[in-house]
Formats: C-alpha cells, sequence, structure tokens
C-alpha cells in the first residue's frame, strides 16, 4: 500500500473506515434489538409473575378452605379429600414457578437452587400427606 501515491492510500484507508463504521453500526443494531428484546422478556417475565402470584394466592385461600372443611367434618367425602390434595399439589408446583421466576429475575441461581431444595422437601412432604389422606 506504501507504494500507492498517497491520494489513493487515503481513498483506500477512507474506504476502510467507511466498512468498519458500516460494521460498528451493524453490531450497534444488533446489540440494541438484544436489549429490547431483553426488556421485552423481563416485561413478560414480570407480568407472569404478577398473574402466577394472583393465581397463587386464590389457589392457597381454596386449600385453606378445603383444610378447614376437612379438619371440622371427621367423616369428609374423599373428593374433599382430594380436592385438597389437587390443591396442595398446585400450590407447591405454583411455589416452585414462583420462587424460579423471581430468583431467575434477580439471576440469583444459588439462591433459587437452595430454595428449589426447600420447595422440593415441602412438596415431598405433601405427597405424603396427600397419599396418607386418600387412604
Amino acid at each position: 500500500m506504501l507504494d500507492l501515491p498517497i491520494d489513493q492510500q487515503i481513498e483506500r484507508i477512507r474506504g476502510d473506515l467507511h466498512v468498519l463504521r458500516s460494521k460498528i453500526t451493524y453490531e450497534e443494531d444488533i446489540y440494541q434489538n438484544q436489549v429490547t428484546q431483553l426488556q421485552m422478556k423481563q416485561e413478560h417475565t414480570r407480568q407472569i409473575y404478577s398473574l402466577l402470584l394472583k393465581f397463587s394466592q386464590n389457589n392457597f385461600d381454596m386449600c385453606n378452605r378445603a383444610v378447614k372443611q376437612v379438619h371440622q367434618d371427621e367423616q369428609a367425602p374423599p373428593h374433599i379429600i382430594s380436592l385438597e390434595a389437587n390443591l396442595c399439589s398446585v400450590i407447591h408446583h405454583l411455589g416452585k414457578i414462583h420462587i424460579q421466576t423471581k430468583l431467575v429475575n434477580e439471576q440469583s441461581y444459588d439462591t433459587a437452587k437452595i430454595h428449589m431444595a426447600g420447595v422440593g422437601h415441602h412438596a415431598e412432604m405433601a405427597a405424603i400427606k396427600e397419599v396418607e389422606l386418600l387412604k
């Protein structure tokens, strides 16, 4: 390139700079698209999280009512006991999703693993209780 006249060297350098600017603009556009998509996913996750909280609370209230009815009536019909068992399962499942969503948002994966282990234990205990209730 040094053997070319100065004017041609300058034009070649300008061409190279133009190509570099185009690549940088392209990369910036890709990055901005990724940021926008991530923001949309975060908003979507927040909306799902909010709905799960409402749904979980409603089911938790229903489960509490079913539990109270079972405890008040020692001769509770099987469908009530089954309802309680099913609702407990739903609540534990929602609890797992709730914790996963919350902690993934906070990007606290180690904490998520600890909490998931705790929720898993509670779900296991609930499953044992459900089996005993259905006997």
